[in-house]
């Protein structure tokens, strides 16, 4: 009601005694004392100062009254460790009267000039200086012990090493990792020095667009000139959720891509009908170019489905598989990447004849249940067209693969996925199809090096150990990572 009026009385005086305008002001204070805006602008803090005895000394008179004994226990409080400072106490009780009156009603405040000066007398300047030297005395007297912290375990690039070692199956190859958008070159070294470690043989660099394409063409020539023994290769394509940005232009830069002999497969492109970001028949038109492409330059294509997850399906399986065959690809030389859907998809893609990728998906017990199920029941004709990948950054195993221990002694950081995690990718597959995980290990190892062509050079050579050992630690160094 306050709000309505713009007069610039008190708007307490309409309550004749201490004890009603005390309730006011409780009754006030327990609805809003905890408003956001109490401590927002410097005019808040400012009427802090000049309001507060009045606040204050409303709680005095009201505590006198046996029938509000209330405000007694109000006026210790503000005086108490609870409220925190006095200029805390002064700042919320001040700015919820401020939050319900108008600027026209606020000179009935500015009596007050002088704060606490209702309750007691300014202290002499001789008195000021007294007790700051006994104040100043006291801590001498009692200093405060200081609390001595534990200084945090550093990383210790030799237990690393050590664990990634152990943790390995056999020789793998990651088939599509999100590398060279999502960090710095030294970055992504290291976790590639990781993963050889761990028994990765080879990685590849999953181009989305044209620029994340030419970063990974540019990675690639890097790391090629250190001379490390994990090979590193990229695809060139666009991913449907840029569809909208395909142009003539376009695909003649990942034409000029292809030529690099780094670059071992087109793609990652296709159809993505759940989020829907690029219009349905612009994904259509930008997947049909680039299949074209792939089979004018007889390279192998990476490709991307996904189903509408919630509603009615759309049917982006049916409309991938019909563009390819459209295009007359050979299906060997076709990849559907990092697999989510559940048997109807799966078998589609079986007829079709094309190689399949699997992810961590699979070993994320609250989404995966479909897709295992898919697994184990088409298993017998799945052989040999299974491919590994970790879709790093994403797609990270649960618990059951990679346990909180385990994550530590591997050094995963923040639960990001990464190459060197390509062991628990292959677990999560073999417990879908019920075999031993080193059998899947070389299965799907000699399908991507079918697929994408790269030398068949082993990195579970015990001695290139001492090799990698050193390399990470020089990395780890570099990156500020010493052990203790």
């Amino acid at each position: 009601p306050w709000r309505k009026k713009k007069s610039t009385q008190n708007p307490l005086a309409r309550l004749e005694t201490p004890e009603l305008q005390f309730a006011e002001l409780f009754a006030v204070l327990t609805v809003l004392t905890a408003h956001k805006r109490a401590t927002s602008n410097k005019n808040l803090r400012f009427w802090c100062r000049s309001t507060s005895t009045a606040l204050i000394a409303a709680s005095h008179k009201a505590t006198a009254s046996p029938s509000c004994a209330a405000a007694g226990r109000v006026t210790r409080l503000l005086h108490s460790k609870q409220c925190g400072t006095a200029n805390l106490a002064h700042r919320r009780i001040t700015a919820v009267l401020l939050l319900l009156r108008p600027p026209q009603s606020r000179g009935w405040l500015r009596a007050a000039t002088r704060p606490m000066s209702a309750l007691a007398a300014k202290p002499s300047p001789e008195e000021i200086e007294r007790r700051r030297r006994a104040k100043r005395a006291e801590r001498a007297a009692n200093p405060k012990k200081k609390v001595q912290q534990t200084q945090k375990k550093q990383r210790d690039p030799a237990e690393e090493a050590r664990a990634l070692r152990e943790f390995r199956i056999a020789p793998l190859i990651d088939a599509g990792a999100n590398l060279q958008s999502r960090g710095s070159y030294d970055d992504v070294v290291r976790q590639l020095r990781r993963a050889s470690l761990a028994g990765v043989a080879a990685v590849v660099l999953t181009g989305c667009d044209v620029d994340g394409s030419t970063a990974g063409k540019d990675f690639c020539e890097r790391w090629a000139a250190e001379g490390s023994t994990l090979q590193l290769g990229f695809t060139a394509g666009v991913h449907p959720h840029d569809a909208s940005k395909f142009t003539d232009d376009t695909l003649s830069k990942l034409e000029a891509l292809s030529t690099s002999p780094f670059c071992v497969a087109m793609g990652e492109c296709g159809l993505d009908y759940d989020r829907m970001f690029s219009p349905r028949e612009v994904q259509l038109a930008a997947f049909r170019a680039q299949c074209a492409l792939a089979k004018r330059l007889d390279r192998s294509l990476f490709v991307h489905v996904r189903e509408k997850e919630e509603g009615e399906a759309l049917g982006a399986y049916r409309d991938a598989v019909a563009v390819m065959t459209e295009a007359q690809l050979i299906p060997e030389k076709v990849c559907v990447h990092c697999f989510t859907g559940g048997t109807d998809e799966l078998a589609a893609l079986v007829d079709f004849g094309c190689r399949v990728g699997f992810t961590g998906f699979l070993g994320i017990a609250k989404r995966s249940g479909a897709t295992r199920e898919a697994v184990a029941s088409l298993k017998d004709r799945l052989a040999g067209r299974l491919l590994l990948e970790t879709d790093a950054p994403f797609m990270l195993p649960d618990k059951a693969y990679l346990p909180s221990s385990l994550q530590k002694r591997l050094g995963l950081r923040g639960g990001k996925n990464e190459p060197a995690v390509l062991p628990a990718v292959c677990g999560a597959l073999a417990d879908a199809l019920g075999r031993d995980a080193s059998d899947v290990a070389r299965e799907t190892t000699e399908a991507s090096r079918t697929f994408f062509g790269f030398d068949d050079a082993s990195s579970d050579d015990d001695s290139d150990d001492d090799r990698l050992d050193d390399e990470f630690a020089k990395m780890q160094r570099k990156l500020g990572i010493t052990g203790s």
